[in-house]
């Protein structure tokens, strides 16, 4: 019974798509577990600190909105902040905190919400500090200030 047992293996061979050819004879082939991919990084956007009046530590410290100054630049200039951020308020005429001019700039306002901040009148998160960061590469924005109410 064991002789014939050995004889019927003896004549098994395995299918071809299922042989290793690149493993040389006599040497085992590993079968490692496939990598799993490394967790996506966050993007860290760099910020125009000389822009700011504040830090990413202080930016809760507001009555729930940001104030910025924004050179008037029609239409191209709207859609970029508007990409970035699609809820910030753009007016024309309005001085604001962060003091614009009247004439030439837009004041913006950018809404800080309690989700963006890690406890109130505290840190920012680092997605709400990297939107307002965003902001502030785009050359024509200037004085982020924190928005109060008068």
């Amino acid at each position: 019974m064991v002789g014939t047992l050995m004889v019927l293996c003896g004549c098994y061979e395995a299918p071809a798509d299922l042989v290793d050819t690149q493993t040389p004879p006599g040497q085992v082939q590993k079968n490692d577990p496939p990598a799993s991919p490394a967790p996506p990084e966050t993007p860290r956007v760099v910020c125009d600190m000389a822009k700011f009046s504040f830090t990413q530590e202080s930016g809760c410290v507001n009555d729930g909105w940001v104030e910025f100054c924004a050179a008037k630049g029609g239409a191209p200039l709207l859609n970029t902040l508007r990409a970035i951020s699609p809820d910030v308020s753009i007016v024309e005429g309005r001085i604001g905190r962060a003091g614009c001019n009247e004439a030439t700039e837009y004041l913006v306002t950018h809404t800080v919400s309690e989700v963006d901040c890690m406890q109130r009148y505290g840190a920012l998160t680092d997605p709400a500090w990297n939107t307002l960061c965003a902001l502030s590469q785009v050359p024509e924005t200037k004085h982020f200030v924190p928005g109060f109410a008068e």
